[in-house]
């Protein structure tokens, strides 16, 4: 049975990006059982006769999204990712912080008067419509630039014919911002009634709070991420196996199913196993939240191992059997 694939996914943000993916993946005649987890940004996939990766990679790109192919859970991997997610999570943040010191004028200026608060005199509709309506619209530009990902995702998935919320959020925020310019053009030619029709705060705090979104989601993601690294720093890179009677040491990775681990005191557990040999305390804290060491020994009695350990030296002895390297 061939071996699962998994892919790292970039460029999803919806459950129905996921599922552009799913399907794009899905058509290729050489894989099977393909599913994405969004919360992971994680495809994997069964591939059967005749799969290339590169069909996989190419099928995501034409889907307009991003993938690379994902090798072993490495410390190091792990400890870059979460590098460049928290690169991610602070410019997510700073962009957020420069939204709100234009969305919240912005709001102030178009809907203050509504509710009786006080606006500077240059900036009355009725005595400065120009001034009024200019100001609204270089607050908004801000909020157009940083939001610009929503725009070329989201027309793009619409031309494809696969919609997503970007498209929602690029369609809805593009009318009012074109209506509000058709509306200051309006004003500059005179026609001055047409500062009671500008959307441009509609569209700036629209991106406002799903930019706040997704920080906030980008931000619980960091927390599992560290969570999970916390745990793989838990597994020494390093072991000690005993292999052809001598003692050899070797990377974590390269232990293999049937090796015999030797385990100092005071030493972490690289792999999951079974004691074959001796006792000792393990802390499963992080595993299991008991906070006191647990016990563990060996399941085969001690005479038991002892008359084990005697036939196989005679065995030896006798040259019955012929160890090779």
């Amino acid at each position: 049975m061939s071996e699962k694939k998994e892919y790292k996914l970039s460029g999803m943000t919806c459950a129905a990006c996921a599922m552009t993916v799913e399907m794009a993946v899905k058509d290729l005649e050489t894989v099977e059982d393909v599913s994405v987890n969004l919360a992971t940004e994680r495809l994997s996939l069964l591939p059967k006769a005749g799969f290339d990766s590169q069909q996989v990679l190419d099928a995501v790109a034409e889907a307009g999204y991003q993938a690379e192919e994902k090798g072993k859970n490495k410390p190091s991997d792990v400890n870059e990712e979460a590098a460049m997610k928290a690169q991610e999570l602070q410019k997510k943040k700073q962009e957020l912080l420069i939204l709100l010191i234009t969305a919240l004028p912005l709001l102030y200026i178009s809907m203050g008067s509504m509710v009786g608060l006080p606006l500077p005199s240059f900036l009355d509709h009725m005595a400065h419509p120009l001034v009024f309506v200019l100001s609204q619209l270089l607050l908004t530009l801000p909020a157009v630039w940083i939001g610009r990902g929503f725009y070329q995702r989201g027309f793009r998935n619409l031309i494809k014919r696969h919609p997503n919320m970007d498209s929602l959020i690029a369609v809805g925020t593009s009318a009012a911002f074109l209506y509000s310019i058709y509306s200051v053009s309006q004003v500059f030619l005179g026609h001055h009634a047409f500062v009671h029709q500008l959307y441009f705060e509609s569209v700036a705090v629209i991106i406002a709070l799903v930019l706040l979104g997704k920080y906030l989601e980008s931000s619980a993601k960091g927390r599992t991420s560290q969570a999970i690294q916390s745990l793989l720093e838990l597994v020494p890179s390093q072991a000690t196996v005993i292999r052809y009677g001598e003692a050899v040491t070797i990377d974590t990775e390269d232990i293999r199913v049937g090796d015999i681990i030797r385990i100092k005191p005071g030493e972490r557990m690289p792999v999951d196993g079974l004691v074959t040999e001796g006792q000792t305390f393990v802390d499963e804290s992080m595993m299991t939240g008991e906070s006191v060491p647990i016990e563990k020994k060996s399941a085969i009695p001690l005479p038991v191992q002892q008359s084990i350990k005697m036939v196989v030296l005679t065995i030896k002895q006798l040259g019955l059997v012929r160890i090779r390297p």
